[in-house]
């Protein structure tokens, strides 16, 4: 994920910084992510979030833990999403994301399989679709392990 955000920073240097970190607490030789589960929402966050803001934007990856979860927030102050939306063509506007809805399908095979809880919540910061958005994804411990 570090690696994909460097790339993309490169790609996008006058448009947005970014910071990414990690809890000290968590061991990232020992835990596993399921698979194409963050970036899609990384992707999402520059694509449609910073790529169109006037200025610089900024973009936050952070993973911390708690007792029973891995917890990632991937945050951005972009244009938000109804302004994004507004600015999709007409074709954009009836098809809906294929990272996110595989992502949205790998979360439900997931949690089937492992018979585990892996959520995501997705929000507008300060409340209002203009200010940038804010995805949290809750990741158990215990299905970390097993995949």
């Amino acid at each position: 994920l570090e690696l994909y955000l460097g790339l993309e920073h490169f790609r996008f240097k006058d448009k947005f910084d970014y910071a990414f970190e990690v809890d000290p607490e968590i061991d990232t030789e020992k835990i596993e992510i399921p698979p194409m589960l963050v970036q899609p929402y990384i992707e999402n966050a520059i694509w449609h979030g910073l790529r169109y803001k006037e200025d610089k934007g900024m973009l936050k990856v952070s993973i911390k833990k708690d007792s029973t979860y891995l917890l990632v927030s991937v945050e951005d102050d972009g244009i938000g999403r109804e302004r994004s939306k507004a600015l999709k063509t007409k074709n954009q506007q009836e098809s809906k994301s294929m990272g996110l809805k595989n992502t949205e399908e790998r979360l439900k095979i997931l949690n089937d399989l492992h018979h585990t809880k892996l959520s995501v919540r997705i929000e507008d910061l300060n409340g209002r679709p203009d200010s940038g958005t804010r995805v949290m994804i809750h990741i158990p411990f215990h299905q970390l392990e097993e995949v």
